[in-house]
């Protein structure tokens, strides 16, 4: 396990640890959801960084590849929060007269 693989999963893990914070998985009450939350943030993280490194963007222990696993795993975490959000129930209007 190199360095950079470290930071890679480290990056994801935090992600999930900050989203959780912010916005806890409602489905997925206490430690599942935490744990739940760190895993899609180092799945997001992973697939940030290894797309780029397969595109040839940055290597494996350069910076580039920290920035995208963060970014990977922020947007890959926004995009499981706008999927499992509850709908805002629309406010009683009163019927004009």
């Amino acid at each position: 396990m190199t360095i950079g693989l470290f930071w890679t999963i480290f990056a994801g893990v935090i992600a999930g640890i900050l989203m959780n914070g912010f916005s806890p998985v409602k489905r997925l009450p206490g430690m599942k959801g935490l744990i739940a939350l760190c895993a899609v943030g180092v799945a997001g993280a992973l697939a940030a960084s290894f797309a780029g490194q397969a595109l040839s963007l940055w290597g494996r222990e350069e910076i580039g590849a920290f920035l995208a696993a963060v970014v990977g795993a922020a947007v890959v975490l926004g995009g499981l929060h706008i999927a499992t959000r509850q709908p805002v129930a629309a406010a009683a209007v009163a019927p004009a007269v």
